[in-house]
This record gives C-alpha cells, sequence and structure tokens, in this order.
C-alpha cells in the first residue's frame, strides 16, 4: 500500500536575525515553490533501493543550541539535494548522519548542517537509523528554500536571507 504523501509548508526565523520581523507569509506561492525543491530532489537524489530498512521520523523543533546552516555555498551551486542516514540522541539531536547521494558534488557537507539544524522525534533506541532526501534552492532575494523529505511526510522552509551567511 502506498502511503500518501503529506506536504506541511513552514516559515522559520533564526532568532535575532531578523530584528525582531515577522516570519516570511506562507502563501500558495511559497508552497509551490517548496513542492517544485522537492520534486526536483527526488529527480537527482532519488530515493537508496533498501528504503525499507529506515525508520520513520519527523521534525520536533529547530534545535536552539545550534548554528544556522552555511547555506553561501548556494551562491555558486543555486540548487542542490542530497539523501542522508542519520540516527538522533535522546533529546532529538542529530548525533551522526552519512551522506548516501549528493548532488552536485559537495552538497552533502551543507545537506549535514542543514540537517544537525533540527531537532527530530526521538526514537525509542539510539541506535535506530532514519534517512531524510534535502533539497535546497536559493530564491531571487537571497532566501533559500529547503525541502526535508521523510519517508512519509515532506516539510518545506524558508531561510531568511540573513540566515546561515
Amino acid at each position: 500500500m502506498l502511503l500518501k504523501r503529506s506536504v506541511v509548508v513552514l516559515s522559520i526565523l533564526v532568532a535575532g536575525c531578523t530584528g525582531g520581523a515577522a516570519p516570511p507569509a506562507v502563501t500558495p506561492e511559497t508552497s509551490a515553490i517548496g513542492q517544485a525543491v522537492g520534486e526536483a530532489a527526488a529527480q537527482e537524489c532519488p530515493w537508496p533501493a533498501d528504503l525499507a530498512h529506515y525508520e520513520q521520523t519527523t521534525l520536533a523543533v529547530r534545535h536552539q543550541g545550534a548554528a544556522a546552516p552555511d547555506l553561501g555555498v548556494l551562491h555558486d551551486m543555486k540548487i542542490g539535494c542530497g539523501v542522508l542516514t542519520f540516527s538522533v540522541d535522546d533529546q532529538g539531536v542529530v548525533n551522526s548522519s552519512n551522506v548516501v547521494t549528493e548532488y552536485p558534488a559537495g552538497f552533502g557537507t551543507v545537506a549535514s548542517d542543514i540537517l544537525r539544524w533540527n531537532d527530530y522525534v526521538t526514537p525509542a533506541s539510539s541506535l535506530t537509523v532514519f534517512i531524510v532526501r534535502l533539497g535546497a534552492q536559493k530564491q531571487p532575494d537571497g532566501s533559500v528554500m529547503l525541502s526535508l523529505a521523510f519517508k512519509d511526510s515532506i516539510f518545506s522552509l524558508v531561510v531568511p536571507r540573513s540566515a546561515g551567511r
């Protein structure tokens, strides 16, 4: 049975980066861009054949202690994707990750930083291994649209220009 994918679009801000400005509005256009980034990532970075071996998780919150990911590399790349496996500790913080695939070469480092920027729903065991497909695309206004696809859910996050640059 195929699981129906749910798409959740969120706008996030890095505390202190926007001087207290309101987060960008989630619009139908933002939602469509997030979906397009996710679809492009699925084309360039397909799931591995052993997808069934990985457990499902999802975002819990943005990890308050983590530095914003360095998205400056997107000034040259503009778009990228990666599939990563990872595990989390009992607080939902990533404690290990492995790049399975990346496009273009070098995007795996950015994908790892993005992965570590969030907390995840905690597993029963710290030995549980999860999988995620990350897509990123620089927008004309300098912000970055991120797509985080888990086994049965997708989150699109707008990272304002001032975050991670």
